[in-house]
């Protein structure tokens, strides 16, 4: 009787799976979607990252979203303010200029829908950027002013000076509902209860309540803004000085420090999480040195902390440190070499602070009102011919 031949790998399913030909990988569903479902698919998403990822599903994605990516990724340097990578976008690639729909997000968490480049760059209060893609829009497609003057006029429908009026109005309502009230609830508080606010411990005080909802508050205002508002910060910053008397007390009080302390972190520090990158790139240059010396705006985010080197100006992944916690960002104006420096407490060689910031906003508002006329003349022209009599 013949014995049977063993076959080691007849019941192994790996063997099994080797000696079987090699199946091509399957045909993506999203290849089957109807391309008005895959833009419905687009336009909810915000971030480049997750753009170029869903170009990278299928064939089909790639070449229905490749412009979409390009135009995510300019964006994107608009409101970062990277203006030397959108520089680099736009060598041969100016068309990009004319969508009207791009998407992205800034450092802050703020997201910007719908928009064209020249729309983005005013949102975020950029006039560099602005005066960039006006020359570059403008050398390339010199019959589309009237297009580029309805998009500004989308965003400003009331004119530019009177925006700017709008967000002042914005900021003082801010201040009298939830400012005003936390700087009353500090100067009414206990010294246990300062202490514990600033050890980040939460309690039943009506301190630590208004200053939780002065926190969502700012949240909920800075992140659903259509344009960046600056004028909360300058009106923080002018409070902060002019309690400065009130609160200090005297030299022999070891606890003089601590309201002031208090309003500098978690005030004017939870403000300063929500800066545009343009507004904190001049906080890093140094606005003394923009304002008092010329200088130019200098494209880094670098902060210095003493003792502990440089970082990032916007938060890191610890939501419950760095700005708006520990500390607040100003410039030191003894050294005018000296960009951003994190201090945990406000002193009074800063007190310049507001001073400086009001006329670097009101330079950067004059520009912005210019390149803003500049595009709206060209309509006004289109629409108002001359006439034989």
């Amino acid at each position: 009787m013949k014995r049977k031949r063993s076959s080691k790998h007849h019941n192994d399913p790996q063997k099994r799976i080797k000696s079987q030909p090699e199946s091509q990988p399957s045909e993506s569903p999203l290849q089957a979607l109807p391309n008005e479902m895959l833009l419905k698919i687009r336009n909810h998403l915000v971030d480049v990252k997750d753009v170029r990822s869903l170009s990278h599903a299928c064939q089909k994605m790639h070449s229905l979203f490749q412009r979409d990516v390009r135009v995510a990724t300019l964006l994107d340097a608009v409101v970062t303010g990277n203006i030397k990578r959108l520089e680099t976008l736009l060598l041969g690639n100016a068309s990009l200029l004319t969508s009207p729909d791009g998407q992205a997000t800034d450092y802050a968490g703020r997201k910007f829908k719908r928009l064209s480049p020249i729309q983005a760059a005013f949102c975020v209060g950029d006039e560099q950027m602005c005066s960039l893609v006006i020359d570059v829009y403008l050398k390339h497609f010199p019959e589309k002013k009237a297009t580029l003057a309805r998009q500004l006029h989308e965003i400003f429908p009331e004119e530019y000076a009177a925006h700017v009026i709008k967000q002042q109005a914005i900021a003082q309502a801010f201040k009298l509902n939830y400012i005003d009230p936390l700087v009353l609830a500090i100067t009414n508080a206990q010294t246990s209860e300062v202490e514990r606010a600033l050890q980040k411990n939460k309690d039943n005080s009506e301190l630590c309540r208004l200053l939780n909802a002065f926190k969502t508050a700012f949240t909920e205002l800075a992140l659903h803004e259509k344009t960046f508002n600056p004028y909360p910060l300058l009106s923080a910053l002018k409070i902060h000085e002019e309690k400065y008397h009130a609160w200090y007390v005297n030299d022999d009080n070891p606890a003089r420090w601590l309201r002031l302390d208090l309003f500098w972190r978690q005030v004017i520090g939870w403000i300063q999480r929500y800066l545009s990158a343009n507004l904190a790139q001049a906080f890093c240059t140094g606005i003394n040195k923009i304002v008092t010396l010329d200088n130019p705006l200098q494209r880094s985010l670098q902060v210095s902390q003493i003792g502990k080197g440089d970082f990032h100006f916007f938060p890191s992944k610890d939501p419950l440190s760095g700005l708006g916690y520990d500390a607040a960002i100003t410039n030191y104006f003894d050294t005018p070499s000296d960009g951003a420096v994190a201090l945990n407490g406000w002193r009074p060689w800063a007190q310049c602070v507001s001073r400086l910031l009001e006329i670097l906003l009101s330079n950067k508002q004059t520009q912005l009102q210019a390149l803003y006329d500049g595009t709206q003349m060209a309509v006004h022209r289109h629409a108002t011919p001359n006439r034989m009599e």
